[in-house]
């Protein structure tokens, strides 16, 4: 695997991480005192409001890092696998949010 490639994977890794950790935190927060049984459909609405922040700040952070290294060998396979990385982080958060 290229070096390049390698580097750009940790980078995201780690600054995805914080990017989960701090905005699941924030979620869970905003929906600590919602009764479930009573609120569903608030805590829903929260969850897809945090989903779509969550993706939007992991999406802004891979073309970040694509662009910064453009000259990584096989631009295409580094792009596909960031965006399973993404879709990975996402799942991760809706179920640790079901957990809630």
């Amino acid at each position: 695997m290229d070096r390049v490639f390698e580097q750009l994977s940790v980078d995201f890794s780690t600054k995805a991480q914080k990017l989960f950790t701090s905005t699941y935190e924030r979620f869970r927060l905003s929906t600590k005192k919602l009764d479930r049984q009573k609120d569903e459909n608030v805590f829903q609405l929260q969850l897809g409001k945090y989903l779509n922040t969550l993706k939007s700040e992991l999406d802004s952070l891979a073309s970040e890092l694509l662009n910064r290294n453009a000259s990584i060998k096989n631009i295409d396979y580094c792009n596909k696998v960031l965006k399973d990385n993404i879709s990975n982080y996402l799942r991760e958060f809706r179920q640790k949010a079901r957990l809630l």
